[in-house]
């Protein structure tokens, strides 16, 4: 199941996709809790086998994909050379500053980002080019935390993704 956070006549709502008819169905959610996308659901603690009611599809072609969390509460938690592919690729890339240690790290790196820097695809980076003059866009995979926990267990660490 794809869940959207989408644009549709100036107006933000939140729905499920349905890529083979090309729709996206809206939840039944008023503006308030729309506001901030997927969120007011995960917060709401619904899960996805008991999510709200949706109304009529609308064609993806009429509207403009957001974020799923638009603007994030907290900051958002990343694990860089996430993958051993994109740990060789970043290690050739000129930016990468530990790649004198080796392309694949020994331990994760992780490191946080503003919820600011949530953007949708085709959206406009605003940045201080007195800061910095190179902007990395990408993202393979964000996982949104459902339920809170410590010391989880790998049989148990899916639990607690939403």
């Amino acid at each position: 199941m794809k869940i959207a956070t989408f644009n549709y006549n100036n107006e933000r709502m939140v729905g499920i996709v349905d890529e083979v008819a090309g729709t996206v169905s809206p939840f039944k959610l008023s503006a308030d809790e729309a506001k901030h996308g997927l969120q007011h659901i995960v917060e709401s603690q619904v899960s996805q086998s008991s999510l709200p009611a949706t109304g009529t599809a609308i064609a993806l072609i009429d509207v403009v994909l957001d974020a799923p969390l638009p603007k994030p509460r907290r900051n958002v938690f990343c694990v860089g050379k996430n993958y051993y592919d994109h740990a060789h690729e970043f290690a050739n890339s000129g930016f990468d500053s530990s790649a004198a240690q080796g392309s694949v790290p020994e331990h994760p790196i992780v490191f946080s980002k503003v919820p600011e820097s949530v953007t949708a695809t085709n959206t406009f980076i605003e940045y201080d080019s007195s800061v910095s003059t190179a902007i990395d866009y990408e993202v393979e995979l964000a996982v949104i935390i459902g339920k809170p926990g410590r010391g989880i267990s790998i049989e148990d660490a899916m639990n607690h993704v939403w």
